[in-house]
């Protein structure tokens, strides 16, 4: 009888969602986040706790910038994926930290948590 150790079994899944976590924040090459030396204010802000996005719909202006933050604490983690067209910058599954994009053209974009279905939002963009 073969037994694997739990190490080897979550060994293979902790691998991908590290390789998938690096592979997206390379792409978000418009935003920034956290830490960042210069990070700029918000015209709105949306937070991500009790698996929701507060303020799930939020309106701005051409050029002006939304961030969000996470706030459900270290083991419920999060991503932003946009959906459907216009598209935007996402975020890649964390359980803290701030992420903020700017938008340059009018729409409606809405996006979502892959995690959590249902958590979902909106930024319109006049």
């Amino acid at each position: 009888m073969l037994l694997r150790s739990r190490a080897a079994i979550w060994r293979p899944v902790v691998v991908l969602r590290a390789v998938a976590t690096v592979t997206v924040g390379a792409a978000l090459v418009s935003t920034t986040h956290a830490g960042a030396a210069s990070t700029p204010t918000a015209a709105a802000k949306v937070t991500l706790k009790n698996i929701a996005f507060k303020r799930a719909v939020v309106t701005i202006k051409v050029g002006q910038r939304v961030t969000w933050t996470w706030q459900d604490g270290q083991f419920v983690s999060h991503n932003i994926h946009s959906v459907g067209k216009p598209r935007f910058a996402g975020a890649p599954a964390k359980t803290k930290g701030t992420h903020t994009v700017r938008f340059t053209k009018k729409g409606n974009y809405r996006y979502t948590c892959t995690l959590h279905p249902g958590m979902d939002g909106r930024v319109v963009v006049k």
